[in-house]
This record gives structure tokens, sequence and C-alpha cells, in this order.
């Protein structure tokens, strides 16, 4: 049964969530993710000063954090099923918060490429690990916590760059902040560990099938949707303040507004998703937000305006925020697919848009122009409702 949608509704949702100290520990996990990725973005800078490199080959350097991706997620499935998901999480959890002291410190190319190589593996398989766990405790708790703990890693995100933003501005080194950062990742982690431990390694009775799961019909949709959906998060994240700078003569605070608008709309739309998706259905639901994003980044591209960026970075940032939540819970409950081997298989091709998107984006760019590149990204979005139409 469908549930009315109140401010008193949502409230006993999150009191329940948050009274639940399994879903806790998970939700603060989806935020250790989050605050590691945006502890290292804020650096790019920093680093392609401190190793004079040029465009072209910060951009090569990047690929290391999707080439780790790839790596890792053939078998974090079979790691995941064996070990546990909780388990899992805990070693993913600390050894990102160690390598993520790697790519802000190297001293070369070279061990910059090393540093996100294993930065982006560690990073792939705590993102597998702690989406895992969320089906064991909705079981438990009897009702959705994927979006409200998609909501916590998207506020990780800018928890992370605020704190960033505000030591850089007091003169704090990056060395000192990613240090700072990596220790905040290993008290909460320590903090968090005994009762992640505690939630029960899931059972199926095929536990040879933990792997890359066998395309079917909707898995490849799922994996389609996901990739145009995740494509356009890692847009917003990379090339929102480049585009209002360029396009919109925006200065360097007013740039960074949009993907503030973006961040925000997004947590928004996350922490009401749970209720959101109960009472209208992940596919309707899969439909609109598209619809939503697509028509949110056009708006920013087409009206010439800087607060006509702002608007339709923040539009767009609602219709993104219950995408990844519902495609991760819909690829761990396909017909004939053990919930590992059909997330891992989800995670490995579409999370690839994410980290691998935005430096094809700027390529792309390059040959024709940003906003360009960018209505090709909303056309995607469009196609993503066409197939969310045959799931």
């Amino acid at each position: 049964m469908s549930q009315r949608i109140t401010l008193q509704a949502w409230w006993h949702f999150f009191r329940s969530f948050w009274s639940n100290p399994r879903a806790r520990a998970v939700g603060l996990a989806f935020s250790l993710c989050s605050w590691s990725f945006g502890s290292w973005v804020v650096h790019i800078p920093h680093v392609k000063a401190a190793l004079q490199l040029d465009d072209a080959q910060l951009g090569w350097a990047l690929f290391g954090l999707p080439a780790g991706q790839l790596f890792i997620n053939p078998i974090s499935g079979r790691l995941a099923g064996h070990f546990g998901p909780s388990r899992i999480c805990i070693v993913a959890a600390a050894s990102t918060a160690l390598l993520l002291v790697l790519p802000v410190l190297a001293p070369s190319m070279a061990l910059l490429v090393g540093g996100l190589v294993l930065f982006g593996a560690s990073l792939a398989l705590l993102g597998m690990a702690m989406n895992a766990c969320v089906p064991e405790v909705e079981i438990e708790g009897r009702h959705s916590i994927m979006a409200i703990c998609h909501g916590l890693w998207s506020l990780g995100g800018m928890l992370s760059s605020a704190l960033a933003s505000a030591l850089l501005g007091a003169g704090w080194l990056p060395r000192q902040h990613i240090l700072l950062a990596s220790s905040v990742m290993l008290l909460v982690l320590l903090a968090i560990a005994p009762t992640l431990r505690r939630i029960p390694k899931p059972e199926h009775p095929d536990s040879a099938h933990h792997g890359m799961a066998r395309p079917t019909k909707n898995l490849v949709l799922l994996v389609l949707i996901g990739f145009f959906a995740l494509l356009s998060e890692g847009l917003a994240f990379d090339w929102s303040g480049v585009f209002l700078r360029d396009f919109r003569g925006a200065g360097p605070a007013a740039a960074a507004l949009g993907f503030t608008a973006f961040t925000m709309a997004m947590t928004i739309g996350r922490f009401a998703g749970d209720l959101l998706i109960a009472r209208h259905g992940e596919r309707r639901l899969l439909v609109i937000c598209g619809l939503v994003a697509a028509t949110g980044l056009s708006m920013a591209i087409f009206i010439p305006t800087l607060w006509g960026g702002w608007l339709g970075f923040c539009i767009m940032g609602l219709g993104c925020s219950l995408a990844a939540p519902m495609l991760f819970s819909m690829s761990m409950r396909l017909p004939n697919v053990t919930p590992a081997a059909g997330l891992a298989t989800f995670v490995t091709f579409s999370f690839l848009a994410f980290l691998a998107g935005p430096p094809l984006i700027g390529l792309i760019a390059n040959v024709v122009s940003l906003p360009v590149a960018m209505m090709g990204v909303a056309g995607l979005l469009l196609l993503g409702v066409v197939l969310a139409r045959q799931i």
C-alpha cells in the first residue's frame, strides 16, 4: 500500500533509520565513501600545478580511477559472496582511507597514476560492499533505506569539500588536509566497524555465481540507464563550474554555486526518496527522474543567464537524485541472478560512466564545444527514459 508523504511521515522514517544502529552504520559508510572522493577532487588543481601537468596529461592520469575500478569490480562480487559484504566494507573503507593520501602526495606522474589506480580499486570495492549491505538491513528493519543511504553519500561529499575549502582558505597545506581527511575516515570507521561486523552474511544457495552475471534483458537495460544517469552526475561534478565560468561569465564563487545547487537538490531528493519510491514505484520514478534531469540540464544550456544555469543544475540534481539508489536496488533483485553478481555487474559498467565520463566529455568538448557535449548527455538521459519504459 502506498503511503502518504508528509513531513511527519518523513520525520518518523528518518528517526527510525537513525535509531537503527546497523542502518546508521551503513549510512555512515556511504558518507565515508563520498568523503574520500570529495577530499581528493578538491586537490586536483594542486596536483596539476605541483607536477606541472598540462590538460591532456591530467586527463590521462585521471583515467587511473576507472582503471582501478575495472580491475577490482569483476572479482568484487566473489569477495562479497565469500567473506560477506559487511567485512569487505570495513576492509575497503580502511584501505580507501589509507590510499586517499597517495595521489595528493605523489611526486611524479607515474606515482600519481599508480596511486589513482589503487585508490580507484579500493573506492569501487567500498561502493559495491556498502550497497550490498543495504538489503540485509532492509530485511531486518522492514523498510527501504537505499535512497537515504545515497543521500548520506551526497552529504559526505558536500561536507568533505566544505572542510577542504575552509582549511585551504585558512592556509593549510594540501598534505595537511589530506592527512586530516584520512584520519577522520579511520576514526569514524573505528566507531562503526563493530556494528557493521554484526550485519549477517547473506546466504545464497548457488554461491558459485557471485562474480559477473550473465547478461539478461533487464540487466542490460539497468546498466545502460545507470550509465546515462551516472554520466550526468559526473558532468555536474566536473563540468558545471567550468560551464558557468566560461559560458555565463561567473566568477569562482558564483561558478561553484552550480555544483552546490546540484548537490543540495540531490541530497534533498535522496532523503525523501524512500517514501517517494514506496508511493510511486521504481519504474515510474525512473521515467520521471530522467525527464526532470534532462529538463534541468537543457535549462542550464539554453537559458542564457547565470540564474538560469543555477536553476537548471538544481533541477537536474533533483532528477538525478533517485536514479542511482533505485538502480542499485533493482540490480540486486533480478531473477536468476544473485544479488552480489547483479550488483557487481551493474557497478562495473554503469559506475564507469561517473569516473571515465567527465574526461571523455572534456575530449568531446575540445572537438566541438562544452554546451554541445552537454546536449549529448541530455539526449542520453532521454534515451534512458525510453529504456526505463521497457523494464
